[in-house]
């Protein structure tokens, strides 16, 4: 599977709701249910309702890029007994995985078994049977949900930082994690803020990523004002026409897709396509991961940004 596996599996639930309209799943009702017990003292209850009494867990590992991040950032390495397979094949940050073991939740149930995991991070596209196969094999699978970028992550990564035993760690990483991200563009004022949106080639079809989405706080963290998101949320499935209706000042768009937009029948009037800068494109690896990597993806958007305002100002 390719780098662009978290927004698949992304686009596949928005293909699954109408447009513009993610639906909540059970996974996220119960999470949702028991998310002051997640918070709390005491047991803690993931996506699913499975419930985990914290303990000192020697040997961790993560099935999810997500996860792979927050563990990399939250526990000491030698816990660490493997990574996901995802993250170590397409991650920006791939180098931090070393010689650990990928993991694929969804691959070889016996090899996973047997590298011997006590806790097992994962989030959402796991088969339940499989995760029950897993417990039943003596390993705790702790399903974090659904990723939808700041929304869910603080609480994600406190979560973990409790799972670990430490939960002191997770509330000082969200502190040095939403400070960084509020620097990041902290020299744009209010009123020079430029419209924008995320966009993304799959095939013939175009996909955006609104409120609840990474693409849409990549977006707003790096100075731009997601204009997508009053309308549509999640990963919404877009016509020529939705998005000529929006006309974004800019489109922010993996490496080779943004001059390939422009060119989509219909969209060559679009007004980010005839705006120097109107077209960021960063590496598509750092915006298709959700959480931590967030901070970079935003930095790299304004990087762009800042070089175009630079030859532009007089």
């Amino acid at each position: 599977m390719n780098r662009v596996w978290v927004e698949l599996g992304s686009l596949a639930l928005a293909l699954s709701v109408s447009v513009g309209v993610v639906a909540a799943t059970a996974k996220d009702a119960a999470r949702e249910a028991h998310g002051t017990s997640r918070r709390g003292p005491g047991i803690l209850v993931d996506a699913s309702g499975f419930r985990v009494a914290p303990r000192v867990f020697h040997r961790v590992a993560s099935g999810s890029v997500l996860a792979d991040r927050i563990l990399i950032e939250l526990c000491e390495p030698d816990r660490i007994v493997g990574l996901s397979r995802y993250g170590k094949a397409d991650s920006a940050f791939d180098y931090q995985y070393g010689n650990r073991v990928a993991i694929d939740p969804n691959g070889d149930l016996e090899s996973l078994v047997a590298l011997r995991p006590e806790l097992l991070l994962v989030n959402n596209f796991v088969d339940p049977g499989r995760v029950a196969r897993l417990r039943d094999a003596g390993i705790v699978v702790f399903d974090l949900g659904q990723m939808h970028g700041l929304q869910t992550l603080d609480d994600d990564i406190v979560v973990v930082a409790r799972l670990l035993g430490d939960e002191s760690r997770g509330r000082s990483l969200v502190e040095r994690f939403r400070e960084r991200l509020a620097r990041v563009a902290g020299d744009v004022p209010a009123s020079g803020r430029k419209h924008a949106m995320y966009l993304g080639v799959h095939g013939t079809q175009l996909f955006g990523g609104a409120s609840g989405t990474s693409y849409h706080d990549v977006i707003e963290a790096a100075g731009l004002v997601d204009v997508a998101t009053p309308r549509y949320r999640g990963w919404p499935a877009l016509t020529s026409e939705d998005i000529l209706s929006l006309d974004p000042e800019v489109i922010v768009s993996p490496y080779g897709q943004g001059r390939g937009i422009c060119r989509h029948v219909g969209l060559e009037s679009l007004r980010a396509c005839h705006t120097p800068g109107g077209i960021v494109e960063i590496d598509g690896a750092l915006l298709v991961e959700p959480g931590l990597t967030m901070l970079e993806a935003a930095e790299a958007v304004r990087r762009v940004r800042r070089g175009v305002e630079s030859e532009t100002t007089p």
